[in-house]
Protein backbone atom coordinates (compact mmCIF):
# COMPACT_ATOMS: atom_id res chain seq x y z
CA UNK A 1 0.00 0.00 0.00
CA UNK A 2 1.56 3.32 -0.80
CA UNK A 3 1.49 5.93 1.39
CA UNK A 4 -0.80 8.00 -0.16
CA UNK A 5 -3.12 5.63 -0.03
CA UNK A 6 -2.10 4.42 3.90
CA UNK A 7 -3.17 8.27 4.82
CA UNK A 8 -6.27 8.03 3.25
CA UNK A 9 -7.07 5.16 5.20
CA UNK A 10 -6.23 6.63 8.24
CA UNK A 11 -7.91 9.73 7.62
CA UNK A 12 -11.50 7.77 6.91
CA UNK A 13 -10.65 5.44 9.68
CA UNK A 14 -10.53 8.52 12.12
CA UNK A 15 -13.63 10.33 10.74
CA UNK A 16 -15.89 7.31 11.56
CA UNK A 17 -18.81 7.94 13.66
CA UNK A 18 -19.44 7.10 17.28
CA UNK A 19 -23.44 5.98 15.58
CA UNK A 20 -21.12 3.20 13.11
CA UNK A 21 -19.31 1.19 15.74
CA UNK A 22 -21.49 1.80 18.89
CA UNK A 23 -22.91 -1.41 20.87
CA UNK A 24 -26.31 -0.87 20.77
CA UNK A 25 -26.94 -2.33 23.95
CA UNK A 26 -26.07 -0.58 27.32
CA UNK A 27 -26.25 -2.43 30.53
CA UNK A 28 -27.48 -0.16 33.04
CA UNK A 29 -29.34 -0.13 36.59
CA UNK A 30 -31.17 2.62 38.07
CA UNK A 31 -29.31 4.50 40.52
CA UNK A 32 -31.33 3.16 43.35
CA UNK A 33 -30.66 -0.31 42.61
CA UNK A 34 -29.23 -2.17 45.96
CA UNK A 35 -25.75 -3.03 45.67
CA UNK A 36 -26.49 -6.63 45.69
CA UNK A 37 -28.02 -6.77 42.24
CA UNK A 38 -25.61 -4.49 41.07
CA UNK A 39 -22.93 -7.55 41.90
CA UNK A 40 -25.47 -9.78 40.77
CA UNK A 41 -25.64 -8.76 37.03
CA UNK A 42 -22.39 -7.97 36.60
CA UNK A 43 -21.37 -11.40 37.56
CA UNK A 44 -23.81 -12.98 35.98
CA UNK A 45 -23.78 -11.22 32.46
CA UNK A 46 -19.57 -11.56 32.57
CA UNK A 47 -19.65 -7.88 32.00
CA UNK A 48 -16.91 -5.78 33.51
CA UNK A 49 -19.35 -2.02 33.65
CA UNK A 50 -22.88 -1.07 34.48
CA UNK A 51 -23.85 2.45 33.56
CA UNK A 52 -26.07 3.89 36.10
CA UNK A 53 -29.59 6.00 35.29
CA UNK A 54 -31.67 8.11 36.63
CA UNK A 55 -35.31 7.99 37.26
CA UNK A 56 -35.39 9.10 33.29
CA UNK A 57 -32.69 7.54 31.87
CA UNK A 58 -30.20 10.01 31.80
CA UNK A 59 -26.71 8.55 32.61
CA UNK A 60 -25.46 9.55 36.24
CA UNK A 61 -22.18 7.48 36.50
CA UNK A 62 -20.46 3.91 35.89
CA UNK A 63 -20.38 1.13 38.20
CA UNK A 64 -16.66 -0.61 37.16
CA UNK A 65 -15.32 -4.07 38.17
CA UNK A 66 -12.58 -1.62 39.79
CA UNK A 67 -14.91 0.16 41.81
CA UNK A 68 -16.28 -3.04 43.20
CA UNK A 69 -12.45 -3.97 43.56
CA UNK A 70 -11.85 -1.17 45.39
CA UNK A 71 -14.75 -1.23 47.61
CA UNK A 72 -13.25 -4.03 49.09
CA UNK A 73 -10.22 -3.92 49.74
CA UNK A 74 -8.64 -2.73 53.24
CA UNK A 75 -8.58 0.58 53.79
CA UNK A 76 -4.98 0.69 55.77
CA UNK A 77 -2.95 3.21 56.76
CA UNK A 78 0.26 2.63 58.63
CA UNK A 79 -1.30 -0.71 59.61
CA UNK A 80 -4.45 0.92 61.09
CA UNK A 81 -7.84 1.12 59.35
CA UNK A 82 -8.19 4.67 58.88
CA UNK A 83 -11.88 5.70 58.35
CA UNK A 84 -11.38 8.99 59.85
CA UNK A 85 -8.76 9.81 57.32
CA UNK A 86 -9.72 8.67 54.03
CA UNK A 87 -13.53 8.53 52.41
CA UNK A 88 -13.98 4.77 52.05
CA UNK A 89 -16.57 3.68 49.77
CA UNK A 90 -16.86 -0.14 51.84
CA UNK A 91 -18.40 -3.15 49.97
CA UNK A 92 -17.24 -5.51 53.06
CA UNK A 93 -18.31 -3.22 56.22
CA UNK A 94 -21.82 -2.44 54.44
CA UNK A 95 -20.93 1.75 53.73
CA UNK A 96 -22.51 0.72 50.11
CA UNK A 97 -25.82 0.26 49.73
CA UNK A 98 -26.92 1.16 46.40
CA UNK A 99 -25.33 1.62 42.63
CA UNK A 100 -25.09 6.00 43.47
CA UNK A 101 -23.09 4.89 46.50
CA UNK A 102 -20.61 2.58 44.15
CA UNK A 103 -20.84 4.90 41.47
CA UNK A 104 -18.25 6.85 39.76
CA UNK A 105 -19.99 10.35 38.63
CA UNK A 106 -17.22 12.21 37.03
CA UNK A 107 -18.73 11.56 33.31
CA UNK A 108 -17.30 11.93 29.70
CA UNK A 109 -19.66 11.36 26.76
CA UNK A 110 -20.18 11.82 22.76
CA UNK A 111 -22.74 12.00 20.48
CA UNK A 112 -23.62 9.19 17.32
CA UNK A 113 -21.71 12.22 15.48
CA UNK A 114 -18.54 12.25 17.14
CA UNK A 115 -15.77 11.35 15.19
CA UNK A 116 -13.48 8.30 15.90
CA UNK A 117 -10.28 10.74 16.34
CA UNK A 118 -12.29 12.61 18.88
CA UNK A 119 -13.40 9.09 21.02
CA UNK A 120 -10.14 8.07 20.88
CA UNK A 121 -8.43 11.46 21.88
CA UNK A 122 -11.10 11.96 24.73
CA UNK A 123 -10.39 8.12 26.26
CA UNK A 124 -6.99 7.97 26.03
CA UNK A 125 -6.64 11.53 28.22
CA UNK A 126 -9.17 10.30 30.57
CA UNK A 127 -8.11 6.95 31.15
CA UNK A 128 -11.28 5.82 30.32
CA UNK A 129 -12.49 1.99 28.85
CA UNK A 130 -16.42 2.89 28.59
CA UNK A 131 -17.66 5.95 26.77
CA UNK A 132 -21.81 6.60 26.39
CA UNK A 133 -23.11 7.46 23.29
CA UNK A 134 -25.71 10.01 24.07
CA UNK A 135 -28.49 11.70 21.91
CA UNK A 136 -30.48 14.60 23.80
CA UNK A 137 -29.12 13.50 27.08
CA UNK A 138 -30.30 9.81 26.89
CA UNK A 139 -28.19 6.64 25.49
CA UNK A 140 -27.94 5.22 22.92
CA UNK A 141 -25.03 2.95 22.85
CA UNK A 142 -21.58 2.66 24.49
CA UNK A 143 -18.31 2.69 23.10
CA UNK A 144 -15.55 0.69 24.59
CA UNK A 145 -12.01 0.03 24.11
CA UNK A 146 -12.94 -3.40 22.73
CA UNK A 147 -14.95 -2.28 19.53
CA UNK A 148 -12.33 0.25 18.47
CA UNK A 149 -9.21 -2.52 18.62
CA UNK A 150 -11.41 -4.61 16.82
CA UNK A 151 -12.31 -1.81 14.06
CA UNK A 152 -8.48 -1.02 14.01
CA UNK A 153 -8.03 -4.97 12.94
CA UNK A 154 -10.89 -4.73 10.70
CA UNK A 155 -9.46 -1.72 8.82
CA UNK A 156 -5.72 -2.53 9.00
CA UNK A 157 -5.10 -5.63 9.39
CA UNK A 158 -7.84 -7.43 7.08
Amino acid sequence: MKNDEFSEKIGRFYLTPAREIMRREFPAVKRDEPIRKVINEISRQSIDHLWVVDKKNKIVGIITEKDLLDGIKTPLFGGKIAWDVLEIRSLLYRDVKTAEDMMTPRLFKCTPDTDLKRIVKLMVDNRIRHLPVVDEELPVGEITIDQIIKLTDKVFFD
